[in-house]
């Protein structure tokens, strides 16, 4: 907008140049006489792919207005209130979103929850999309995966139920309603899905995944995340957010069997520090001994949280990162 201030020619180059209006970032409640504004934004965007962040308590008006326009809408932002329940459609009932690529829903660290069918709703209508990120969002309520047909999004590569934030952590009920078969990075807080849920998902879906970012609750079955994992012998990449660190022996563990991960490359283990032990130490150095033998370079990162030190005796193994030091 300032460049429509400084002179004509630069009023010009603004107006001629799409890629500058594609973008936008409405947060609500909106000052009077914002709707035009939006409009007027978006109109100048011209047929462009258009990326669109909503915040707070959705106005319908607006709504209404961003929701016309789409079949332009390739990345949308929404960030919930952290008073009311949120309806991320704003009272309106939009149509097929079929460029949106990227969906983003984040919610507050209230707890203030989102409504799980609209959620569900608004990926049936996005049919192509490749990324989908849910950040500390709860749901209300949520369909029974009983009643409701598997949506398939075949272009879905990436979910994420957390980010690499301690405390991003998102209910992850949406996995037993979804067949994703291009799925390539999968993050699961194990929060509301089970390890029975992880394992029908992956055998209905058969993924390419690479890689997975898993939580540990205090329910996990061990013994069927290992079935898991072998229905996903593509997978290079594990993490473990995991600060009681109850799992990470026993995986440690199986990973003695050649037939377990045949492609690992790189694990992520976020560790407690001051529930570390020697035996810990000792299960990894025999751990990466057997994969060294199978000729199977893995690179370990050790992450003991923001300000944690470790006083350990001789050097860790070059393949061994640490970082929270």
């Amino acid at each position: 907008m300032l460049l429509l201030n400084i002179c004509s020619t630069w009023t010009a180059i603004a107006l001629s140049t799409l890629s500058l209006w594609t973008a936008i970032h409405i947060h609500f409640p909106c000052a009077k006489g914002f709707k035009q504004l939006v409009s007027t934004w978006i109109e100048r965007a011209h047929t462009c792919p258009l990326s669109i962040s909503l915040s707070g308590v959705l106005d319908k008006d607006i709504a209404t207005l961003v929701w016309r326009h789409r079949q332009q809408l390739k990345h949308l932002k929404i960030r919930g209130h952290d008073t009311y329940y949120n309806n991320i459609f704003g009272g309106v009932t939009p149509g097929p979103l079929p460029s949106l690529e990227t969906l983003k829903i984040r919610g507050s660290m209230n707890d203030v929850e989102f409504y799980g069918a609209q959620v569900f709703d608004l990926l049936c209508l996005a049919p192509n999309l490749v990324e989908s990120v849910f950040d500390c969002m709860g749901f209300a309520s949520f369909v029974d995966p009983a009643w409701v047909e598997k949506l398939v999004l075949p272009n879905l590569r990436r979910m994420m139920f957390r980010t690499s934030e301690e405390y991003s952590t998102s209910d992850d009920d949406l996995l037993t309603c979804l067949t994703l078969p291009a799925l390539e990075t999968l993050s699961l807080p194990m929060l509301r899905a089970s390890t029975t849920d992880l394992f029908a998902f992956l055998e209905r879906s058969s993924p390419p995944l690479r890689e997975l970012i898993i939580s540990e609750r205090a329910d996990v079955d061990f013994l069927q995340l290992v079935e898991c994992f072998r229905l996903i012998p593509t997978l290079t990449q594990i993490g473990f957010w995991n600060r009681e660190f109850r799992l990470v022996p026993d995986f440690l563990d199986a990973l003695h069997d050649s037939s377990l991960l045949p492609n690992l490359r790189r694990l992520t283990l976020h560790l407690s520090a001051s529930r570390t032990s020697d035996s810990l130490w000792e299960t990894l150095l025999s751990s990466l001994s057997t994969l060294r033998v199978r000729s199977q370079l893995v690179n370990i990162e050790l992450d003991f949280g923001a300000g944690a030190c470790l006083e350990a005796s001789g050097a860790y193994p070059r393949c061994i990162q640490r970082t929270g030091c």
